[in-house]
């Protein structure tokens, strides 16, 4: 399983659990292609919040703590998997 397909099926799990995430249209892996994974999915409207997080002095504060807020607001239970990534 390559890059594509496995960052593919995350986002499909985390849509299963409502994170407003892209759908997914088609993964795999291209033989043709110098031997890649790909991925294809719809196109989302807005920013992403990275974005604004590291440019707007908005969210200097913010940048401090963000790795470890991330974690505990995204923490799930390993037993709550869908399958094995």
């Amino acid at each position: 399983m390559g890059n594509c397909e496995r960052e593919s099926r995350i986002l499909q799990i985390a849509k299963l659990k409502g994170v407003p995430v892209p759908t997914v249209i088609a993964s795999g892996f291209a033989e043709n292609a110098g031997n890649r994974s790909f991925s294809i999915t719809e196109k989302m409207q807005g920013e992403t919040i990275a974005r604004k997080i590291l440019r707007d002095a908005q969210w200097q504060n913010a940048r401090k703590n963000l790795i470890h807020d991330m974690a505990k607001a995204f923490g799930s239970d390993p037993q709550d998997r869908q399958k094995p990534l």
